[in-house]
């Protein structure tokens, strides 16, 4: 379990650092379109197509990291009410449903995905084919499906910032 951990969390630096790639790609692509639009009067024809493609793997990967670090979805002024226990049973609720949420979202990548493989077609502007753009769906449903599922079995309050906080917080007077 201690490899799959590391290989896992080796994954998501990797997932941190494409994304930071693909933002710079999309800054910079955006400006040379702006560029090229309004100065050059020559606009980058597959800029937009390529930007949107761009964000939405961001988007997805972006959001499985944001499970693994527990950013997400519990919103602690509401949950700062009530007790430690509470608070444990709370978070494992939203494991369970981040669990599903990783399930269909790596079941209905993977349709979507091989959907694009049998009716092959591309995209407009770029020439790629279409199923490039679907690949981060059953990757980040994986990414949050494991992260959840870690979650969820360790009971150790340590294994989450967010229960960690709160354990400091009952430990003060």
């Amino acid at each position: 379990m201690k490899m799959v951990r590391t290989i896992f969390d080796g994954l998501f630096r990797v997932i941190v650092v494409v994304n930071m790639v693909l933002l710079v790609a999309i800054v910079l692509i955006t400006a040379a379109n702006v560029f090229g639009r309004y100065v050059m009067n020559a606009p980058i024809f597959w800029a937009e197509e390529l930007c949107t493609r761009f964000m939405m793997t961001m988007g997805m990967l972006a959001a499985a990291c944001g499970v693994s670090m527990h950013s997400h979805m519990i919103i602690e002024i509401f949950t700062m009410r009530f007790s430690l226990p509470v608070r444990r049973f709370i978070n494992r609720i939203a494991d369970f449903f981040m669990i599903i949420i990783g399930l269909v979202m790596m079941v209905g990548g993977c349709a979507r995905f091989f959907v694009s493989l049998k009716f092959y077609s591309e995209l407009p502007a770029t020439g790629l084919p279409s199923y490039v753009q679907d690949f981060a769906i059953p990757l980040a449903g994986l990414l949050i499906t494991y992260a959840s599922v870690v979650s969820f079995l360790d009971h150790d309050s340590q294994a989450n910032p967010l229960l960690a906080t709160f354990d400091r917080e009952k430990a003060v007077p």
